[in-house]
């Protein structure tokens, strides 16, 4: 008993990649976000329909596990499963392989269901999680582990809420969390490193014309580092993200 696996093939453009020829951390996001919507588009339960019903799926908690970023000129797949739901809850999870078959991503994903109108949380119903698969509600929660807290800031970034940051859940998308945590972090240290975990936690949503201040302490262990990153708005966490580094 489980959901349908929809997949999806990709050609990473030049475009989408950083100065490394490696594909940038938000643009497989991306990637990943449009095969679940493409596929719920095929079920007939897409964008429209959603609006129509006054709902979005927003995304409250991810997890990547990265053993490779794809490269410039590359031809991956993306394979993405619904994993079950409950009363609030529904898991879905992401699979990247390469042109060999072989795994080089994981993306475990935890969404609940937003009223657009009064923007507050509602109950899954059946109808909303049928249409991907067979599923029994379950009391299971796929829980992930929350990201650490940064005690101590030290790199930090503002950002002016723009129109290309809003989607049609009607605030910031969850993709730009991302280039505003990495772009914290000095350039060579990028250069130099690799992504390899992200963990992120979504607490408040980030709506148009506001400003965010996006900060960040960088820990180095022993064979890798860890970096930890908190956006706000004025005094609130709107996300807070944890990324492991190695060279």
């Amino acid at each position: 008993m489980g959901g349908y696996v929809y997949s999806k093939d990709f050609y990473v453009m030049y475009s989408v990649c950083d100065f490394n020829k490696r594909l940038f951390p938000s643009e497989l996001i991306n990637m990943i976000m449009e095969v679940s919507t493409e596929q719920s588009e095929k079920l007939g339960v897409g964008v429209d329909y959603l609006l129509q019903n006054n709902k979005g799926w927003i995304l409250i908690q991810s997890n990547l596990e990265i053993k490779r970023l794809p490269e410039f000129k590359e031809k991956i797949t993306i394979f993405t499963e619904a994993k079950g739901f409950n009363k609030f809850f529904a898991y879905r999870e992401f699979t990247v392989k390469d042109s060999n078959g072989d795994e080089i991503a994981k993306y475990y994903t935890t969404f609940m269901i937003l009223d657009l109108k009064e923007r507050t949380f509602v109950k899954i119903e059946k109808d909303d999680i049928d249409v991907y698969g067979t599923f029994d509600e379950t009391n299971e929660t796929f829980k992930m582990p929350k990201p650490k807290k940064l005690k101590d800031v030290t790199h930090e970034k503002k950002y002016h809420i723009r129109y290309s940051d809003i989607d049609t859940n009607g605030h910031v998308n969850n993709v730009k969390y991302l280039d505003w945590s990495i772009d914290t972090l000095p350039i060579e240290f990028i250069k130099d490193h690799s992504l390899k975990t992200m963990n992120i936690k979504y607490e408040k949503e980030i709506m148009y014309g506001e400003e965010i201040e996006s900060v960040c302490q960088l820990i180095e262990n022993e064979t890798s580092y860890t970096s930890l990153h908190v956006i706000k708005v004025g005094e609130k966490v709107a996300a807070q993200i944890e990324y492991q580094w190695v060279k």
